[in-house]
């Protein structure tokens, strides 16, 4: 046998060799990928915990301002409702003298609701804020870990 016939050509290996420097390059690309999907699956879970933590802790803080305790301010409107209900029924039978407390317990009422609509607006508008301030610092950091390099082996 001579030396031709067992080792393949030149062009054989090169091809050989491209072929699988291309298999090579795909399955990184492909380990890259993987990362990166699970990655942004880890980072959207930790932002969603994130701002539903800060926005609880925020909206807290907006209700704590305003001083008052949003189950005691729904007790007090129940309470106005029941209140206005039993008093319709009295109007029926005594509608001269029960017409002032009625009209105090209406604006009662209606301070309690704009206070609760009040409430509720601050609620998501700061929850919003959160969320968008979530998102610009994730950003960056997904932006800063562009720039990572692997540590040298050598240290």
């Amino acid at each position: 046998m001579t030396q031709s016939q067992s080792q393949p050509s030149f062009g054989a290996r090169l091809g050989r060799t491209i072929g699988n420097l291309l298999l090579a390059l795909f399955n990184a690309t492909l380990l890259l990928f993987i990362v990166a999907a699970i990655s942004g699956i880890v980072l959207i879970g930790k932002v969603r915990t994130f701002s539903t933590d800060i926005a609880g802790d925020v909206t807290q803080a907006a209700i704590a301002s305003t001083g008052l305790n949003p189950a005691d301010a729904l007790a007090e409107l129940r309470v106005a409702s029941t209140e206005i209900a039993e008093l319709r029924v009295a109007i029926e039978e005594r509608r001269s003298d029960l017409d002032a407390r009625v009209d105090a317990l209406g604006v009662r009422l209606d301070t309690m609701q704009a206070t609760l609509q009040s409430l509720r607006e601050r609620k998501i508008a700061i929850t919003d804020a959160v969320i968008d301030k979530a998102a610009t610092a994730a950003g960056t950091a997904l932006k800063d870990l562009r720039d990572c390099r692997p540590a040298d082996a050598g240290s």
